[in-house]
């Protein structure tokens, strides 16, 4: 293909890629984890405050989204619109990667492939810190055959900047570092000064990378409890049924044709012994076996960074598989792009259900249980968002919305970060089944509205009597679970009751 038509071709993708992925950008309610990320841009802006970032082994998504979340009228579209050109790179790399290490078609066939990958689309519309990881990932495979094939100290650097951002993205991007190496005995032949551009984009990689991840695992008990280190597990078991998990999450997410294709390409590389063919491999496949491995607890979204180079190997099999067909009857454009129609129906199917309504689309178990049905999803947070907006522009004073404590803290932590800029509305953590608290709600009550937020599945009837709650608010989850609820404090507990509570 000339030049100009790639280039036509790949700036329509990029049009359709932005297009599928800013379609009813909010259309999944916020969840608890985009609420505390989106909460930290704020904090980052105001006073550089890493230390949670940190602590959690994310703070590239922190420094980013802070020059963009904050102020935005929509936090949540502001930050899932961050994600979608974060991904927006990485259809890039993708592209780039399938065409460096074989040919245009099979970038473009790449790129077309991660346009349709539900495992992509779901995720380079969330606010959360793997689709940094993936294209991270995808960079710093991009950087590693720019470095095999061009050993230059530029080029070095330009590596060690894409494994800095791995770390800097999810502190287990330290994974990839040994994806240079691997690109250096896979992809020959090698160049002078190859060691010496290694050498200096492992420096400039330490030298980024070596305070987060000291902070995050000095700090941090997060790999230990993923890790199951305090639980008593039985290993074998364990990885048996992980192995179980990974094999149905890639299955729905890359979906049967293209995981098929892309096993395919692992065959041909390891019988035809092609190199670059096992470095996609090795890409795709050893994050998903160290999770296998090591994991007690985890999530779909932790392997999203090896899909980008298993999508390449897929491309390279439907392009093989098209030259084939084309050498018995002709016409090759005509052919792969017919193999890839074909193959792509299924994945289509599931975007299509997750653009229209994500409670109809096919999402893995674990999946539906944190985006749509389980306490850490955000339905009833939109409606709340409403409601509390409709009482701010009804009294121009101020409003305090406080949340018990101990309880479900997802609708709260979302409400929290869609009225982060709001200085009139006051949210607190209380007890209001405590002295202190309904003291302290009491007071607020009588000089302006005072709230209390719910996040139970069960309704809390008469538990906030002595506050003299009224309950004005109730919201439910797609499969009818409560979602919460919502009592205005009316500064009159019931008769026998004060601030103090019942005599």
């Amino acid at each position: 293909m000339r030049r100009p038509a790639v280039l036509a071709v790949f700036a329509a993708l990029l049009v359709a890629f932005l297009a599928a992925r800013t379609y009813r950008l909010t259309s999944l309610p916020i969840f608890i984890d985009e609420s505390l990320h989106l909460f930290w841009a704020q904090r980052v802006r105001d006073d550089l405050a890493l230390d949670r970032p940190l602590r959690d082994g994310k703070p590239l998504q922190a420094l980013v989204t802070a020059f963009i979340v904050p102020g935005a009228g929509d936090p949540l579209w502001a930050g899932r619109f961050t994600s979608v050109l974060v991904g927006a790179v990485g259809l890039w790399a993708t592209w780039r990667i399938g065409r460096r290490l074989f040919d245009e078609p099979t970038g473009l066939a790449a790129a077309a492939l991660y346009l349709a990958c539900p495992f992509t689309l779901f995720y380079d519309r969330m606010a959360l810190s793997d689709v940094y990881l993936s294209t991270s990932a995808a960079l710093t495979l991009l950087a590693s055959i720019a470095v095999v094939r061009d050993p230059r100290p530029r080029n070095g650097v330009g590596l060690g900047l894409a494994l800095a951002a791995c770390v800097w993205s999810k502190v287990p991007g330290l994974m990839l570092a040994p994806l240079p190496l691997a690109a250096a005995f896979l992809l020959p032949p090698r160049r002078p000064g190859l060691w010496r551009a290694l050498a200096v984009a492992y420096a400039v990689a330490a030298a980024l990378a070596a305070y987060p991840a000291w902070f995050f695992l000095a700090r941090s008990g997060q790999i230990h409890k993923a890790a199951g280190v305090e639980e008593d597990v039985e290993m074998s078991h364990l990885v048996v049924d992980n192995l179980g998990d990974a094999v149905r999450w890639l299955w729905a997410y890359w979906t049967w044709p293209v995981t098929l294709a892309g096993l395919g390409g692992v065959v041909l590389g390891v019988v035809k012994r092609r190199g670059a063919e096992l470095l996609l491999a090795a890409a795709s496949l050893s994050p998903v076996a160290a999770f296998v491995t090591l994991s007690f607890y985890w999530y779909p979204r932790y392997i999203l960074f090896a899909t980008v180079p298993f999508l390449v190997l897929a491309a390279r099999t439907f392009v093989l598989l098209a030259e084939r067909a084309a050498r018995l009857s002709g016409r090759p454009p005509v052919w792969l792009a017919a193999l890839l129609a074909v193959a792509l129906v299924p994945a289509v199917r599931f975007d299509a259900a997750l653009l229209a309504d994500p409670v109809r689309a096919p999402l893995p178990r674990l999946e539906r249980f944190q985006y749509v049905d389980g306490f850490s999803s955000g339905y009833g947070c939109p409606e709340a968002v409403a409601w509390l907006t409709k009482e701010l522009a009804r009294d121009p004073g101020r409003v305090t919305v406080a949340a018990e404590t101990p309880g479900r803290r997802t609708l709260f932590l979302c409400l929290r970060t869609y009225f982060m800029d709001e200085p009139r509305a006051e949210l607190r953590w209380l007890d209001p089944n405590e002295p202190v608290g309904r003291r302290m709600l009491l007071e607020r009550a009588a000089v302006h509205p005072t709230f209390v937020v719910t996040g139970s599945k069960e309704a809390a009837g008469n538990r906030f009597d002595p506050l003299g709650g009224v309950l004005v608010a109730q919201w439910r989850k797609p499969n009818g679970t409560l979602a919460g609820e919502l009592y205005r404090v009316d500064g009159r507990p019931e008769s026998g009751t004060g601030p103090e509570g019942p005599p």
